[in-house]
């Protein structure tokens, strides 16, 4: 029997109990719930307790969400005909160009005759070695280079090359830099080379998620080469070269110090202990006291008979308006 049928029988029903006087029962009512079909566009539009808890509201969509399938695996196709700029890249090719610069700085303020193959082969060393540490450095760095939008488009990141072809090249490099400076200079020079790979690589990059101190690590690093260059030329070290260490070692804290600022967003997503997100405060009084330590360093460099005092006159109005710029930061 169907729905509308029995809404008939009870309206029967409910009809004879009134002929003979009777009070209406109770189940009576259920005539006011009799079956009225509807139509389709409103029956779909009905809210059905059965379901109504498991209903979810529909969630916006996410800003910058990568499309469906963008994760998926797909084979990695290499493209021979950008394999140079791929090295290029893996290589940081600007920051290495600046390591060479300070190498050769280092032969050329040497005390000793200038020899074209040596500085060459000086040059071309340290140019693999600094390749070499700054592939590993992408290497081992890439789940969180993706969170940066300084480094999301590295070529590891981006999967243009594949992790083993980047060590691989690297191993390559540094053990050719590293015999280049052996064979092309001396040993010193090819020892302080395979050190600074090693610190680079292996203690500098894991520190930089641990403790702000990586930050004094990696200035150690950018001020071995000079030493490299002077080395490379004479032999050994004197305390020309500790100088120019000295010099490039301090000037990296109100660089650095200055650049990790803007970027504190990235490396706080990243998690990289970094003193302008740990400590902003110690971050401004660290690049203010080596912005300092550049007047020192440049005023004795004339006493330690390195240069004229043409040079610590000269150098004198860039070191004072770095101070001073330091010094409007920390107000």
């Amino acid at each position: 029997m169907g729905q509308g049928q029995s809404a008939c029988v009870f309206t029967s029903i409910s009809a004879a109990w009134a002929s003979l006087g009777q009070p209406r029962p109770a189940w009576q009512t259920w005539q006011k719930c009799a079956y009225r079909p509807r139509p389709i566009e409103q029956a779909e539009e009905l809210d059905y307790a059965s379901d109504r808890d498991t209903r979810r509201p529909q969630q916006p969509a996410l800003v910058g969400a990568l499309p469906a399938g963008a994760l998926d695996w797909r084979p990695q196709v290499l493209d021979l005909r950008r394999l140079g700029p791929y090295y290029a890249d893996l290589a940081k090719s600007r920051l290495t160009g600046l390591v060479v610069l300070t190498a050769v700085a280092g032969y050329a303020m040497a005390p000793a005759p200038l020899d074209p193959t040596t500085l060459l082969l000086t040059a071309l060393g340290t140019a693999l070695v600094s390749g070499a540490a700054n592939a590993v450095n992408q290497c081992l760095e890439v789940p969180f280079d993706s969170q940066m939008d300084r480094t999301k488009t590295r070529i590891l990141v981006r999967g243009l090359i594949s992790p083993l072809h980047a060590v691989s090249a690297a191993l390559v490099c540094g053990g050719a830099g590293v015999g280049m400076l052996y064979w092309g200079a001396n040993g010193l020079a090819a020892a302080l080379g395979a050190v600074n790979l090693v610190l680079y690589t292996s203690v500098y990059t894991p520190m930089k998620r641990l403790t702000i101190l990586n930050t004094w690590l990696g200035a150690v690093v950018g001020a071995i080469p000079p030493l490299i260059g002077w080395a490379g030329c004479v032999g050994e070290l004197g305390a020309g070269a500790g100088l120019m260490a000295l010099v490039l070692y301090s000037w990296q804290f109100p660089h650095f110090n200055a650049l990790s600022w803007n970027l504190r967003p990235d490396y706080s997503r990243a998690g990289y202990r970094m003193m302008a997100v740990t400590d902003p405060g110690l971050c401004r009084r660290v690049a203010l006291r080596h912005s300092l330590a550049m007047v020192a360093i440049c005023t004795a460099a004339p006493a330690l008979d390195v240069t004229t005092w043409t040079f610590a006159a000269d150098s004198l109005p860039f070191n004072g308006y770095l101070v001073y710029l330091e010094a409007m930061g920390m107000e």
